[in-house]
């Protein structure tokens, strides 16, 4: 038998555990204030390093349950998955404290089911963290491109983009292969 809390109850109880911490509002909801609605079956939150102790703490007290952890490299991040009457969270930490103070000062506040100090990555961070996440090496114009540059398309279709941004963090996160795929694969110029 599934579940009876639906993805705005976890957001909704989410949020309000974690009000007062420093966490950004990012993956698909992220989208939806960016570009427009997408279906999701998680909400993700990227949390600042100094707030991460208590963030896992706060979760795990309030009835989270760890099931995935995963380490990435280039840049090095981590993603901490936890599920909630079988809603899922995943938790998003980046160990370069530069990128991830950019995230915070460069976020927007939102609106989410009545909480209107949430606050959401901009919509240059969200293109970041989507090249971040994407699976670079495939040759633009394929269908391998995945969910990640389609994303950053329907971002790039909605609103301004600082591409000297953009391009500055991928030589400092050190994906810049991925930036000239995306830069391919958008038919832009910068």
């Amino acid at each position: 038998m599934g579940s009876t809390k639906t993805m705005a109850d976890l957001v909704e109880f989410t949020l309000s555990i974690l009000k007062g911490q420093e966490i950004l509002i990012a993956g698909a909801f992220a989208l939806y204030k960016h570009a427009e609605p997408r279906a999701t079956r998680d909400f993700d939150l990227v949390v600042a390093p100094a707030s991460v102790d208590a963030v896992e703490s706060t979760i795990k007290k309030s009835g989270f349950e760890l099931v995935e952890q995963y380490e990435y490299q280039n840049p090095r991040r981590f993603l901490h998955k936890h599920e909630w009457n079988e809603r899922k969270l995943d938790l998003i930490y980046f160990e370069n404290k530069k990128f991830s103070d950019f995230l915070f000062s460069t976020s927007e506040p939102m609106k989410v089911f009545g909480f209107s100090s949430a606050k959401v990555v901009s919509a240059t961070g969200l293109v970041l963290m989507k090249l971040i996440a994407a699976r670079g090496g495939k040759k633009p114009g394929t269908e391998n491109i995945g969910r990640d540059f389609a994303d950053i398309q329907a971002v790039v279709e909605k609103t301004p983009i600082d591409w000297s941004v953009v391009k500055g963090w991928s030589t400092d996160l050190g994906i810049m292969y991925k930036f000239g795929d995306l830069i391919q694969y958008l038919g832009i110029e910068t």
